[in-house]
């Protein structure tokens, strides 16, 4: 009877059902891989061979979260980024999604509707194209005027939904 060796190393294959130990996942905290937030659409200056366009506050022309910013999502895979919306926004999302019951529920029709509904109520928005080696997102920002203009729109869309 024959044993059969296998070798572990960077030229092995990747075994799906024992992947490689994380630390930081032992420890149960989140891989940094796995977190996403609006300040990973951060851009260092560019350079002269670099054409960067940057995603910026059209108020404040700030690249990093303010207060002018209403909400930011990626459209591609319908995740909330920031924003004074973000958690108003996120609740409301996991609730339509966590109820829907009927099989010809349309995620990505019923995430548009809400960004209507933001954009109804948004003074200014940004787009940004982020392609990656595996995939391509398209995420939207919406700002207002405003920081005070942000906290009314958002307690505006907030009360719609509250139950009566």
């Amino acid at each position: 009877m024959q044993s059969q060796s296998q070798e572990v190393g960077p030229e092995s294959p990747l075994d799906l059902h024992n992947p490689p130990f994380d630390p930081a996942i032992a420890a149960g905290e989140e891989s940094l891989s796995m977190t996403s937030n609006v300040e990973d659409h951060d851009c260092d200056p560019p350079s002269d061979a670099d054409e960067v366009d940057c995603v910026k506050c059209p108020v404040c022309k700030s690249t990093d979260e303010c207060e002018h910013m209403l909400l930011g999502v990626d459209e591609t895979f319908r995740e909330v980024l920031g924003g004074v919306m973000f958690a108003s926004f996120l609740n409301h999302w996991n609730d339509v999604t966590s109820n829907a019951t009927n099989l010809d529920f349309d995620e990505h029709q019923a995430f548009q509707e809400l960004l209507e509904e933001v954009r109804a109520i948004s003074d200014f928005e940004r787009e940004e194209d982020d392609s990656s080696l595996c995939s391509t997102s398209r995420c939207t920002f919406f700002y207002c005027r405003s920081g005070a203009a942000a906290e009314s729109a958002n307690d505006k869309w907030t009360s719609r939904r509250s139950p009566e």
